[in-house]
This record gives structure tokens, C-alpha cells and sequence, in this order.
């Protein structure tokens, strides 16, 4: 066994690791929502085209269980970041503070924007209602996704950037 001191030349590269453990545990979270976006792209962009009765149920399906979905994770997934990541990185490296507060104001937005997304898709959903295109919740869906995107890819480029 190698006894390990702070002088060890190595442990410069584990301790990285050690710090950047916390979030690695949320970066299958992060792959997983990319992935889903992507296909939850090609609905909404879809939808454009189409008035909201024409909607495949099956795509309708797919949208309405990840907004439940999302919904539900998302709280455990930002509390995560909240109270546990972002305050451990945040001592450990304090140069980051500005931009972990950043990715913070972004997690008010998405959560924002995803239920303002999801209650209109709700409502458009009603058959009574919507026989014509709604291109504008299409492009505000796609707006949240794109926001949620880019948010992802900045934890994950933080990250990288630090490792």
C-alpha cells in the first residue's frame, strides 16, 4: 500500500478526482436528459407543422410521461446541486462562486419555464380545444429545451474545465 501525503505527486491528480466526485454522480443524469431532448426536439419540431389535434398520441404520451418525469426528478436532481454540489465546490474552489450562483439562477429559470411549457401542453392537450397550429407553444417548448441544453453543457464544461 502507498501512503499518500499532500507532497505526493499524485495526489494532485486524485484529490481533482476526489473533488469532482459529487457531480460525476449527476453526469448520468445529464446524458440521460441530453438524449432525451433530443428526441423531445424532433416532436416539438414536428408539432409546428401540425395543429394540436393531429398530435400522434403516442408522441403526446411520450411528452406528457417526460414532463411527469422531469418534473418529479428534476426537484431531487437540483436540490442535489443545491444544497450538496455547488456548496462543496463552491469551499473547495472558490473561484468558481460566480459561476456556480449563475448555474443556480439557471435551475429558478428551467423550473420556471419547464411548468409554464408543461401547462400549456396540458392544456392544448384538451380536445375541445386547439384545432389550429400553435406554433408558438411549439417554440417556446423548444426554447426550454434549448435553455435546459445549454444549462447542462455548462455544468459539464465546468467540469471539464476544472479536472
Amino acid at each position: 500500500m502507498i501512503a499518500l501525503n499532500c507532497c505526493h505527486p499524485i495526489w494532485a491528480k486524485i484529490q481533482n478526482k476526489i473533488l469532482w466526485a459529487p457531480l460525476r454522480m449527476l453526469e448520468s443524469d445529464h446524458r440521460r436528459l441530453l438524449a432525451q431532448i433530443q428526441k423531445l426536439k424532433k416532436i416539438f419540431q414536428k408539432w409546428r407543422r401540425q395543429a394540436p389535434g393531429a398530435w400522434a398520441t403516442r408522441d403526446k404520451k411520450h411528452v406528457q410521461t417526460w414532463f411527469r418525469e422531469h418534473q418529479l426528478h428534476l426537484g431531487s436532481h437540483f436540490e442535489a446541486e443545491e444544497n450538496t454540489v455547488f456548496p462543496y465546490l463552491a469551499r473547495q474552489m472558490p473561484h468558481l462562486k460566480p459561476a456556480l450562483s449563475k448555474l443556480m439562477h439557471e435551475h429558478r429559470d428551467i423550473r420556471r419555464e419547464s411548468l409554464a411549457v408543461e401547462t400549456t401542453f396540458h392544456t392544448l392537450c384538451k380536445p375541445t380545444l386547439h384545432s389550429q397550429k400553435d406554433g408558438s407553444f411549439c417554440r417556446k417548448a423548444l426554447a426550454m429545451l434549448l435553455l435546459i441544453e445549454r444549462h447542462v453543457t455548462q455544468e459539464q464544461r465546468l467540469m471539464k474545465s476544472t479536472s
